[in-house]
């Protein structure tokens, strides 16, 4: 159980790098990212927050499996 946790959590990891790399995507009014994606300043915003709020939680989820892996191994001293 300890490997698949240990997976998941590795997976967890990609995702909010993943999700922190597109938070650095330029929220601008006047973005040409966003005008060739078709969204507008209002939904940038929306999806803005929306990832930065995934990413948070990702993390956390991600950092308890690992104490939880650490505790099970008595390797919180470490």
């Amino acid at each position: 159980w300890q490997l698949k946790l240990w997976k998941v959590s590795v997976w967890l990891a990609f995702v909010g790098v993943l999700c922190t790399a597109l938070l650095f995507i330029p929220v601008s009014r006047g973005s040409a990212i966003l005008k060739a994606a078709g969204l507008s300043f209002e939904e940038s915003i929306r999806y803005h927050i929306w990832l930065g709020h995934t990413a948070m939680a990702v993390f956390t989820i991600h950092g308890l499996f690992y104490v939880i892996i650490w505790a099970s191994n008595n390797d919180l001293h470490e």
